[in-house]
């Protein structure tokens, strides 16, 4: 696997390997030149290409995307592509794992027009040269958006994308398909997931996670409620047939502020 970071300068990353207990590392390598920090860049495995992309900003937020190569502990960075000129921040990418092409989502918010935007990209025929360019959909008005991630689920085919509006106290979630064919995006509305989380206060803070769960293949969401050290919440989320449906509330205890979810992924 890769392990990336972000010092406000260049994007570095180095591969790790696991034997048992033991956890070895490669040289650590500059993989892209890049202002970002915090949320603005990520990184998804393409596990149909065996390669990973990234997507970050550079020096007036700009949005830009690449692929990465492994062999044994080198990494090979492919060529960048500009997707986005705007005020870009808050970056999210993740893989749809059944796509026999590679696609992939970039789910970010643009805060020159105040708009959640979603795109879909894949490896080139030659992964190392620039990715190959889909569709993009965008929702308007969504002044300060402090939080996108997204997360793939691939029993719905479907894409799933939490976001955060400050100064409110709910937690939105929107779904959208990308077809395998030109990776057209088809959006589905926006969902209230909880009405009733603690706030970031502006600060950007992640406070709450999203996974795919193979077992029950549903979406997991998982965040605090309340104020302060709040109360711990779990709950599960499908768009299926143009329909909602959350999971009633777990509690898991008091004293969560920030949650974050994984899931074991079985072979079938």
């Amino acid at each position: 696997y890769i392990i990336m970071s972000a010092d406000g300068n260049d994007i570095k990353a180095r591969v790790a390997t696991i034997s048992g207990t033991t956890i070895s590392y490669g040289t650590e390598a500059n993989v892209a030149s890049s202002n970002a920090s915090y949320d603005n860049f990520d990184i998804t495995y393409v596990k149909q290409r065996d390669c990973y992309m990234i997507v970050y900003t550079k020096s007036s937020s700009d949005l830009w995307v690449k692929c990465l190569t492994v062999s044994g502990t080198s990494i090979t960075a492919g060529t960048e592509s500009q997707q986005s000129s705007q005020l870009n921040t808050r970056i999210s990418i993740a893989n749809a794992t059944d796509s026999a092409s590679g696609w992939c989502c970039v789910f970010w918010f643009d805060e020159a027009q105040n708009r959640l935007w979603m795109k879909s990209l894949k490896p080139n025929t030659t992964i190392t040269n620039a990715v190959g360019e889909g569709n993009t959909a965008y929702i308007s008005g969504r002044s300060g958006t402090t939080n996108a991630l997204t997360k793939y689920n691939p029993d719905q085919q479907r894409f799933y994308g939490l976001t955060y509006y400050h100064p409110s106290t709910a937690l939105y979630c929107e779904s959208w398909t990308c077809a395998e064919s030109n990776g057209g995006i088809s959006r589905s509305g926006t969902h209230t997931v909880s009405s009733s989380i603690i706030h970031d206060g502006g600060y950007g803070w992640m406070r709450w996670g999203l996974t795919y769960s193979p077992t029950i293949k549903k979406m997991l969401v998982s965040y605090p409620t309340g104020s302060g050290s709040g109360t711990g919440k779990i709950r599960t989320l499908t768009h299926v047939d143009g329909t909602w449906t959350t999971g009633s509330e777990s509690t898991l205890g008091s004293n969560y502020d920030h949650m974050r979810m994984a899931t074991h992924e079985t072979t079938e």
